[in-house]
């Protein structure tokens, strides 16, 4: 391709030089290919840092609405306060924070960036996947289930 490009310059420069004359020809030829190799050469990196951008973009995705599936089919959407004993409010930003970070791991994701939150009120509540953190007969059990919530997620940002 790029061959095809420098083929396509020095033409179009040999076309202007025949145009032209041959009195000025070589300096007019050295101008013209200097122009269109610089102008190539930005052209280059353009598109060159327009990839590199495109293929960072690709290590992060938003989930609108993120909703966790379970094993009957149903999927419901993710609420932003935590099941736990080890927060005295489950609606704190660490919480939160816990929530956002366990949802973008069980998609395969690291962790999260960012997240947005809407709350629906309390007379509008909705049955919605919680997370749990807590311990049951002496054990530790981590996971998704169902609660009642009026606090849900709009948007949760993750990470590779």
């Amino acid at each position: 391709m790029l061959t095809i490009l420098l083929f396509l310059i020095f033409m179009n420069c040999a076309l202007f030089c025949l145009y032209r004359g041959k009195t000025k020809c070589k300096k007019d030829l050295y101008q013209r290919l200097t122009m269109q190799f610089k102008n190539l050469l930005v052209l280059t990196i353009a598109l060159s840092s327009s990839l590199v951008s495109t293929s960072a973009l690709a290590l992060e995705e938003t989930f609108y609405s993120p909703k966790i599936r379970f094993d009957n089919g149903r999927s419901y959407r993710v609420s932003k306060c935590v099941n736990s004993s080890r927060f005295q409010n489950p609606c704190t930003r660490n919480a939160t924070n816990l929530v956002a970070n366990s949802f973008c791991r069980d998609k395969g994701y690291k962790g999260h960036n960012g997240w947005q939150t809407q709350d629906v009120g309390w007379d509008s509540r909705v049955t919605s996947a919680v997370y749990n953190d807590r311990y049951i007969d002496g054990e530790r059990w981590r996971g998704w289930r169902t609660q009642v919530s009026s606090i849900l997620f709009n948007g949760i940002t993750c990470y590779k």
